[in-house]
């Protein structure tokens, strides 16, 4: 939260000529999952998480800008775990899910393009350094027999990276209602550099985030040309 509140003081105390400084909100939700050799890829799911947070953009008179935000992000990966009937006595296997979750602040650098007047689109390019704020594994509690029994959390803030940083890819449109209000939609594609364990134990150490968000949000001219 005070993090929030500088960023927004700081955007507040800029002194500007033109119409071009832009303060926002966007919110939507996450698809995540992992790139791992290790993990059969019908094994590995995404997980749908939660992505909301305030932005900056600095518009250029010929159409470039770039940007950035603090964003809460929500990431991880699902995986079906199988039991066989050696270890579990039914006729048939049993299949549970281990979710794998990860939360992070992200601070997206962004540069790009837009066209339009009314009606706009855009592209940027960048990276996303983040910090981890949450991590932890939710699966099921088994007993000798294999039966399902209620889900547990595993905290393992400890075994993790507490930074990523990864490259960005993002598309969007949207609608100017005035020169100061911007409506705008967002599609984004993420991939990090760096894996999530910071323990070197094969395979779980080559495991990497990647994944998609989707977004709605708008944005508000600080000033007038």
């Amino acid at each position: 939260m005070k993090y929030t509140l500088l960023l927004f003081l700081t955007i507040a105390t800029i002194t500007v000529n033109g119409q071009n400084h832009f303060v926002g909100i966007q919110s939507g939700v996450n698809y995540t999952r992992v790139i791992n050799d290790h993990f059969p890829k019908n094994k590995v799911n995404f997980r749908t998480g939660l992505v909301i947070g305030i932005t900056y953009d600095y518009q250029f008179k010929k159409n470039f800008s770039i940007g950035s935000g603090i964003i809460y992000n929500q990431r991880g990966y699902t995986r079906d775990i199988v039991f066989s009937p050696t270890y579990t006595g039914e006729p048939n296997d049993l299949i549970f899910i281990y979710k794998v979750n990860r939360d992070f602040i992200s601070l997206p650098l962004k540069i790009g393009f837009n066209c339009g007047k009314e009606l706009f689109a855009y592209g940027n390019i960048g990276l996303t350094p983040s910090v981890l704020v949450e991590a932890y594994d939710v699966h099921p509690k088994l007993d000798f027999n294999g039966n399902d029994l209620p889900e547990r959390s595993v905290w393992n803030k400890d075994l993790v990276y507490k930074f990523d940083i990864g490259g960005l890819a993002e598309v969007g449109g949207g609608y100017k209602f005035t020169n100061h209000f911007w409506l705008y939609s967002s599609l984004l594609f993420q991939h990090s550099f760096a894996p999530i364990f910071n323990y070197d134990r094969s395979p779980d150490a080559e495991i990497i985030h990647y994944g998609w968000s989707l977004s709605l949000g708008f944005k508000y001219a600080l000033t007038k040309e």
